[in-house]
């Protein structure tokens, strides 16, 4: 028998924002977005025609996996693909209705009525890799094949023999179910030994068929190419998951024109949304597109309104700070001053590589506080894993800082700053043939008394009273021998045009020239490795802003490149007799000796009876001189069960400081690695235990000596709703 994993889209009501798509957390997309225009075909001097590019997200409506003829889990919360030892096979099926479906709404007329669908993305959150009970299942890559369907199904009615009931699935199922075309199937390869990241598979022939009428839209079915191969199933967010913000949806980047009765636009010489950025030791980008490097050591103006010298009007100001590598002299952007402009008055932000540095009017700004949005049109976001956005409404101008060494500022199209801004990134005007000249005025934007421009950021008592300009010459090539450009070149491999279709960002290439940025990858890699990644984060942002989303990011879920995905994951400890760390990383002692709550599930303001939970047992040690301490003796844990087992409802496992004196349940321990199917593990870790709750993306580990440590992982719905010691 096999299982399948059932997915329908709904197509909610679209809404049109002018926001960044740089949201507080880069995995977890807001469930309803639709990009303002991206881009325009502009033709001079004759009467103009706007192409606009959307991107829209339509959140999932139903989902299922089935196992046996007779089980049904419509509202279980995971997905599931793969095949356990002794067990079905599980396959996965997907479906969603189309843009006619839904609500009525200008943006629904358009994408039905002669839209073009330029992309269409499935995507689905893997939560991790499920060994079976009792088993040492390998954890294997999976490539995962999705396919168009012949045949209807309902989400409560499937099972592994019907597709509702009274009508069956035919046998067998991937020869008489499915429409064959290879156009009409997707293949994502699901890896081994990553998981807590989102997987996309490009759905845009089918989406295109099911739009025009061409093929009935019965949804996908979707299975392991290797299924037949045991190891670890596969685990993905269901629409029941607990955490929102990682349930399945599905991308479309669509275009639409006005009607061709309609009066043509006149021509308005407004260029296309233009962007400008200072990245690594810096490289800079002119808005018109120049690149060039620049090692001055000062603070500079990247960008100002320039038709005004008023206090009031908008100004990004940077700092550059020397960065000394052996003989070398190179420098990277610590810090970012804003003007918001406010009316009559003037508000500055200030930003630093330390998020809880950032001022507003010299005054801190918390987390808590944000996002914060004023009376002026500007908004500054929630710190995420690629840092902060603060938009201008005022000028269509939104900046963004990565909190490392990466400040990008964009202009929409109808920003007033064209041909009207000056700085760094020069002057917008179209033109990118004058940028040569104007970038060759670096050190002319040095904001300092004898230039009369007012410093935006606060003195720095560290750096020297007089900044050093720029007299690096701009061609100095770190990459000086074979070994280092060798090893740049596999670091930054991916903006390698020549890679062709075998590169990650293959789909990005034919938007934005990759060429320049990848010699600044090299570059960055050869003075510092560690700035490098700014520059692969960079690539990613502006190929999500010009529409594409459908590539092989390098980034992980915190951020970093080629990383693992935990460097961001909250951490609690009690250790010794006892020390504490918060998830926030407060460390505080505490001698207390009895039981508590170390960290609980919380959302909703208070604790839950069934929810997740950990209490430790805190016991007087041997008494010391003129010393009274406590220690951590034993550790209980609460395991969330969303289905009843044969355990019970509600499941308890008490860790002691020998295993003999482990419990689940008041039981001794079943065999370990022990699992059950609410994506609670426990496996052995020395002589203490680790265990995993993946309904909350929590991991607690017992040394069974008198350390417990609970981490949460990057997407856990837990952040930000915890209470207790923690």
């Amino acid at each position: 028998m096999w299982n399948a994993i059932l997915i329908s889209f709904a197509c909610m009501a679209m809404t049109t924002s002018a926001q960044s798509d740089l949201r507080s957390d880069a995995a977890m997309p807001s469930r309803l977005y639709t990009r303002p225009p991206v881009s325009a075909t502009i033709h001079r001097p004759m009467p103009i025609s706007i192409t606009r590019s959307r991107l829209t997200q339509f959140e999932v409506n139903a989902d299922t996996f089935t196992e046996r003829p007779t089980s049904r889990f419509g509202a279980f919360p995971y997905l599931i693909v793969g095949k356990h030892t002794g067990y079905p096979l599980k396959r996965m099926l997907v479906k969603f209705p189309m843009p006619q479906d839904g609500p009525a709404g200008a943006d629904y007329a358009a994408l039905t009525d002669g839209a073009q669908v330029q992309r269409a993305t499935l995507k689905i959150f893997f939560v991790y890799a499920h060994r079976a009970t009792g088993q040492t299942e390998a954890w294997i890559d999976r490539p995962i094949r999705a396919a168009a369907l012949r045949l209807n199904w309902t989400e409560m009615g499937a099972t592994s023999s019907l597709r509702y009931s009274g009508a069956p699935w035919p046998n067998p199922l991937l020869t008489n179910a499915i429409a064959v075309l290879r156009t009409n199937q997707a293949t994502t390869i699901v890896p081994a030994g990553r998981a807590g990241y989102w997987v996309s598979w490009d759905i845009t022939a089918m989406y295109r068929l099911w739009l025009s009428g061409g093929l009935a839209n019965n949804g996908l079915i979707m299975w392991a190419t290797n299924e037949d191969e045991v190891g670890r199933d596969l685990r993905f967010a269901s629409r029941s998951f607990a955490n929102t913000t990682v349930r399945p949806y599905v991308d479309v980047q669509w275009t639409s024109t006005p009607p061709t009765n309609a009066p043509t636009a006149a021509p308005t010489g407004t260029p296309p949304a233009a962007y400008c950025h200072a990245s690594g030791d810096p490289h800079y980008r002119t808005f018109d597109g120049q690149y060039y490097n620049f090692q001055g050591q000062c603070e500079y103006i990247l960008t100002s309104d320039c038709r005004t010298r008023a206090d009031n009007a908008f100004e990004v100001q940077v700092r550059n700070s020397r960065r000394p590598r052996g003989a070398r002299q190179v420098t990277r952007t610590i810090a970012v001053a804003i003007k918001l402009p406010t009316g009559r008055s003037l508000r500055v932000l200030q930003l630093f590589r330390e998020r809880s540095q950032m001022r507003l009017d010299g005054a801190a700004v918390s987390d808590a506080s944000l996002p914060y949005t004023d009376g002026f049109g500007n908004m500054i976001s929630a710190w995420g894993t690629r840092g902060v956005t603060v938009e201008v409404r005022s000028v269509g101008a939104t900046v963004t800082w990565n909190g490392a060494s990466t400040v990008r500022v964009t202009l929409s199209t109808s920003s007033p700053l064209f041909n009207n801004s000056c700085g760094l990134c020069a002057n917008a005007d179209g033109a990118v043939a004058n940028d040569a000249t104007l970038s060759a005025l670096n050190n002319h934007w040095i904001v300092n008394p004898r230039t009369s421009r007012t410093p935006l950021l606060a003195a720095d008592p560290t750096r020297p009273a007089t900044c050093v300009e720029s007299t690096i010459p701009a061609t100095t090539n770190p990459c000086d021998t074979a070994e280092k450009q060798a090893a740049a070149q596999q670091y930054c491999q991916s903006l390698d045009r020549t890679q062709g279709v075998f590169s990650g960002y293959a789909n990005c290439f034919p938007l934005v020239d990759p060429t320049p940025i990848f010699e600044d990858c090299m570059f960055d890699f050869c003075v510092d490795p560690s700035i490098a990644c700014d520059t692969l984060q960079l690539y990613e942002q502006v190929c999500r802003d010009e529409g594409e989303t459908n590539f092989t990011s390098v980034l992980d879920v915190c951020g970093v490149c080629y990383g693992s995905g935990t460097s961001c994951q909250p951490t609690c400890t009690a250790a010794g007799d006892p020390h504490y760390k918060t998830f926030d990383g407060q460390r505080y002692n505490w001698q207390g000796q009895c039981e508590y709550v170390l960290t609980s599930d919380c959302r909703g303001g208070r604790r839950s009876a069934s929810g997740f939970e950990v209490h430790v047992r805190n016991s007087r040690r041997r008494p010391l001189p003129g010393r009274q301490v406590t220690v951590t003796m034993a550790v209980a844990v609460r395991l969330p069960v969303l289905a009843s087992t044969r355990l019970g409802s509600v499941m308890t496992l008490e860790m002691h400081r020998t295993q003999a004196q482990h419990r689940l349940n008041g039981r001794p321990l079943p065999t370990l690695p022990w699992a059950d199917t609410n994506g609670n593990e426990i496996h052995a870790n020395g002589r203490g235990l680790r265990v995993y709750v993946g309904t909350v993306g929590a991991t607690v580990v017992w040394n069974a000596g008198s350390t417990v440590q609970v981490t949460l992982e990057a997407w856990s719905p837990l952040l930000n709703n915890t209470c207790g010691l923690c």
